[in-house]
């Protein structure tokens, strides 16, 4: 089975470089929630959080630790599937994410980028089956465009309006089940 993982929030953990960022750059202590969104905003303005999520898909990915489980988990999925690394970072934000990649030896196949723009066009192209993702508004149009989509449970996505038919994980480990159980070949009858 083809499976597309997001980046940020789901592979690398932008989230605390954020966190890190806000603090080190700003001396603003915000929670993971205050990373995301109108939180965000709202917390630090729109130009300090604006330049807190360029700072952390540019000089600061580096910071980024792995998430929870998330290389131990794309190292046994690779035993079995393709792994696609579907990322809406632009241009210029890419480069440092495929560093990333490359010094944590993730197994990817390939990564893509979507500048910002739908990931449903990529992961056809791509025939992905299945994409992990922390974003349940991605997930949505994925799955209304007949693409399996799981979502990676975090502090910032928990209230978060979410598509009906999304497959919640709470960890990689549950995500690795659910890839296994859905690409398992079926049973003969």
């Amino acid at each position: 089975m083809r499976i597309g993982i997001d980046f940020d929030g789901t592979i690398a953990d932008t989230t605390a470089t954020k966190i890190r960022y806000a603090l080190d750059v700003f001396g603003e202590s915000i929670t993971p929630v205050e990373t995301f969104g109108l939180a965000g905003r709202g917390r630090l303005g729109d130009q300090r959080y604006v330049e807190m999520v360029q700072a952390a898909h540019r000089g600061w990915t580096h910071h980024a630790p792995p998430m929870p489980g998330a290389l131990e988990a794309m190292r046994r999925l690779a035993a079995a599937h393709d792994l696609y690394v579907v990322t809406a970072r632009n241009e210029d934000e890419v480069g440092p994410a495929r560093q990333w990649l490359r010094e944590f030896a993730v197994p990817a196949v390939e990564i893509v980028h979507t500048a910002g723009a739908s990931k449903v066009d990529a992961c056809r192209d791509l025939d992905v089956a299945l994409m992990l993702d922390d974003l349940p508004t991605v997930l949505g149009e994925l799955v209304g465009a007949g693409i399996g989509g799981a979502l990676l449970e975090t502090p910032y996505n928990r209230d978060l309006e979410r598509h009906e038919r999304l497959h919640l994980v709470p960890s990689w480990e549950h995500f690795v089940a659910l890839a296994e159980r859905l690409g398992a070949p079926p049973a003969v009858r």
